[in-house]
């Protein structure tokens, strides 16, 4: 399965500006959204479910990686509550 990162963020699309910056547009500390996602493939396919990152994260002036470090957080905070055996990879 491909997809978005399913935090809370957002990209103006402009045609005058090629690679608008990308926001992180609202703060969740608990990431429900994210929680929601992966109960969701979690009762669809069951576990483990494997994260391929496919964000970049060294880049000269920082937008994917803003998203990609809070979809990081959001990982770190979910897997905190499973149980081993359904931690997300």
């Amino acid at each position: 399965m491909r997809g978005s990162i399913p935090t809370y963020w957002a990209q103006e699309s402009s045609m005058t500006t090629p690679k608008p910056p990308i926001l992180i547009s609202r703060i969740d500390p608990t990431y429900q959204a994210t929680q929601q996602h992966f109960a969701d493939l979690f009762q669809r396919y069951s576990s483990p479910i494997c994260v391929l990152d496919l964000v970049k994260h060294r880049e000269r002036r920082p937008r994917e990686s803003v998203v990609g470090r809070d979809f990081a957080r959001a990982l770190a905070y979910i897997n905190g509550t499973l149980p081993w055996e359904h931690k997300i990879r």
